[in-house]
């Protein structure tokens, strides 16, 4: 059996390594397409490289990520993409268990989950 601990540390930083590679792209594309100057790119770059890795986990990421969008909305986009992909995973959490439940014949709860994931995703599907 797999240690949860490690399968948390796993998969934040493999969250980290992404969103590193996804930011570092946003800003070469900003850079490109002249949003950014120079000297904009050199701060923000120095930002990301001096606050990503004092994150220790994946809602920290996130908040990182967000903080980054609100001193420069050249990340804005970046930020809701990985919104929606929260809620999509959330999501497909959420069917895989009501999946189960149904197949235990526990319908009452399956409706149970939808109805709580249908509340925190603010009604979208």
């Amino acid at each position: 059996m797999i240690n949860n601990q490690y399968v948390d540390a796993y998969t934040y930083n493999a969250y980290k390594e992404k969103m590193g590679e996804r930011v570092t792209r946003r800003l070469s594309q900003g850079i490109k397409e002249k949003e950014v100057t120079e000297d904009q790119a050199t701060e923000i770059a120095a930002y990301i490289l001096d606050n990503i890795d004092k994150t220790s986990n994946s809602l920290e990421v996130l908040n990182f990520l967000t903080e980054l969008a609100q001193k420069w909305p050249l990340f804005s986009q970046l930020l809701t993409i990985e919104h929606g992909q929260i809620i999509e995973k959330k999501e497909d959490d959420a069917v895989a268990k009501m999946t189960g439940l149904i197949k235990e014949n526990k319908i009452d709860e399956a409706l149970q989950v939808a109805g709580a994931t249908i509340n925190h995703s603010g009604g979208q599907t």
